[in-house]
Protein backbone atom coordinates (compact mmCIF):
# COMPACT_ATOMS: atom_id res chain seq x y z
CA UNK A 1 0.00 0.00 0.00
CA UNK A 2 1.23 3.83 -0.88
CA UNK A 3 -0.43 7.11 0.30
CA UNK A 4 1.00 10.05 -1.46
CA UNK A 5 -0.58 13.71 -0.56
CA UNK A 6 0.01 16.76 -2.11
CA UNK A 7 -1.27 20.24 -2.48
CA UNK A 8 -3.21 19.45 -4.92
CA UNK A 9 -4.41 16.39 -6.80
CA UNK A 10 -6.34 16.51 -10.23
CA UNK A 11 -8.02 13.06 -11.35
CA UNK A 12 -11.69 14.94 -13.14
CA UNK A 13 -11.72 16.92 -10.31
CA UNK A 14 -9.04 19.28 -7.96
CA UNK A 15 -8.70 18.01 -4.81
CA UNK A 16 -7.08 20.31 -2.63
CA UNK A 17 -5.17 18.70 0.60
CA UNK A 18 -5.99 15.47 0.05
CA UNK A 19 -3.92 11.95 -0.35
CA UNK A 20 -3.87 9.33 -3.17
CA UNK A 21 -3.84 5.93 -2.02
CA UNK A 22 -2.96 2.91 -4.15
CA UNK A 23 -2.34 -0.40 -3.60
CA UNK A 24 -0.29 -2.45 -6.41
CA UNK A 25 -0.12 0.55 -8.69
CA UNK A 26 -4.37 0.27 -8.75
CA UNK A 27 -6.19 3.71 -7.36
CA UNK A 28 -7.79 2.88 -4.23
CA UNK A 29 -9.32 6.38 -2.99
CA UNK A 30 -8.75 9.87 -2.62
CA UNK A 31 -9.37 11.39 0.29
CA UNK A 32 -9.19 14.52 2.12
CA UNK A 33 -5.41 14.70 4.48
CA UNK A 34 -6.79 15.62 7.78
CA UNK A 35 -3.94 14.59 10.33
CA UNK A 36 0.32 13.03 9.69
CA UNK A 37 0.32 9.04 9.39
CA UNK A 38 2.21 7.21 9.08
CA UNK A 39 4.24 6.01 5.61
CA UNK A 40 2.79 8.49 3.77
CA UNK A 41 4.79 10.32 1.32
CA UNK A 42 3.91 14.09 0.98
CA UNK A 43 4.97 16.50 -2.52
CA UNK A 44 4.68 20.15 -2.79
CA UNK A 45 2.66 21.10 -5.60
CA UNK A 46 0.52 19.41 -7.65
CA UNK A 47 -0.17 15.15 -8.85
CA UNK A 48 -2.47 14.30 -11.34
CA UNK A 49 -3.47 10.31 -11.61
CA UNK A 50 -3.58 9.18 -15.62
CA UNK A 51 -4.28 6.13 -16.57
CA UNK A 52 -1.62 3.67 -16.72
CA UNK A 53 0.23 3.57 -20.34
CA UNK A 54 -1.02 7.30 -20.98
CA UNK A 55 1.99 9.60 -21.75
CA UNK A 56 1.93 13.09 -19.34
CA UNK A 57 3.44 15.47 -21.64
CA UNK A 58 5.09 18.28 -19.99
CA UNK A 59 6.28 20.09 -22.83
CA UNK A 60 2.28 20.21 -23.49
CA UNK A 61 1.53 21.67 -20.48
CA UNK A 62 4.09 24.31 -20.35
CA UNK A 63 2.84 25.51 -24.25
CA UNK A 64 -0.63 25.54 -23.04
CA UNK A 65 0.06 27.78 -20.27
CA UNK A 66 2.53 30.14 -22.13
CA UNK A 67 -0.15 30.69 -24.46
CA UNK A 68 -2.78 30.79 -22.17
CA UNK A 69 -2.18 33.21 -19.57
CA UNK A 70 -3.99 33.37 -16.38
CA UNK A 71 -5.38 30.46 -16.90
CA UNK A 72 -4.67 27.57 -14.16
CA UNK A 73 -3.35 23.80 -14.42
CA UNK A 74 -6.46 22.76 -13.29
CA UNK A 75 -8.46 24.39 -16.46
CA UNK A 76 -5.47 22.64 -18.33
CA UNK A 77 -5.87 19.68 -17.22
CA UNK A 78 -10.26 19.85 -17.67
CA UNK A 79 -9.49 21.06 -21.15
CA UNK A 80 -7.37 17.87 -22.15
CA UNK A 81 -9.52 15.62 -19.57
CA UNK A 82 -6.45 13.55 -19.50
CA UNK A 83 -8.00 12.02 -16.45
CA UNK A 84 -11.28 11.74 -17.65
CA UNK A 85 -11.47 7.96 -17.36
CA UNK A 86 -9.84 6.92 -14.23
CA UNK A 87 -12.06 5.29 -11.86
CA UNK A 88 -11.35 3.29 -8.62
CA UNK A 89 -9.58 0.09 -8.68
CA UNK A 90 -7.97 1.33 -12.06
CA UNK A 91 -4.06 0.55 -12.91
CA UNK A 92 -2.44 4.42 -12.82
CA UNK A 93 0.50 6.50 -13.05
CA UNK A 94 0.91 9.56 -10.86
CA UNK A 95 2.75 12.83 -12.42
CA UNK A 96 4.10 15.78 -10.24
CA UNK A 97 4.05 18.77 -11.31
CA UNK A 98 6.14 21.69 -9.45
CA UNK A 99 6.08 24.45 -9.25
CA UNK A 100 2.38 25.76 -8.48
CA UNK A 101 0.44 27.57 -10.80
CA UNK A 102 -2.16 28.60 -8.43
CA UNK A 103 -1.75 32.65 -7.75
CA UNK A 104 -2.29 32.57 -4.61
CA UNK A 105 -0.25 29.72 -3.33
CA UNK A 106 3.01 30.25 -1.71
CA UNK A 107 4.12 27.09 -0.51
CA UNK A 108 7.98 27.34 -0.47
CA UNK A 109 10.29 30.16 -0.51
CA UNK A 110 12.93 28.50 -3.07
CA UNK A 111 12.52 28.73 -6.92
CA UNK A 112 13.46 25.97 -8.31
CA UNK A 113 11.09 23.59 -10.14
CA UNK A 114 10.76 19.69 -11.30
CA UNK A 115 8.28 17.64 -13.27
CA UNK A 116 8.79 14.08 -12.41
CA UNK A 117 6.94 10.60 -12.49
CA UNK A 118 6.65 9.38 -8.66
Amino acid sequence: MRRVAVHYIFRKQLYWMHYVKLEQEHLKNIAPLQEEMAHTEFYPGWVIVVPDGVAFSVVAWKTWMADHPGKTTGDWLACVGITDTVSIGDRVELYHLDPLTQTAAKLRTDDCCCYSHV
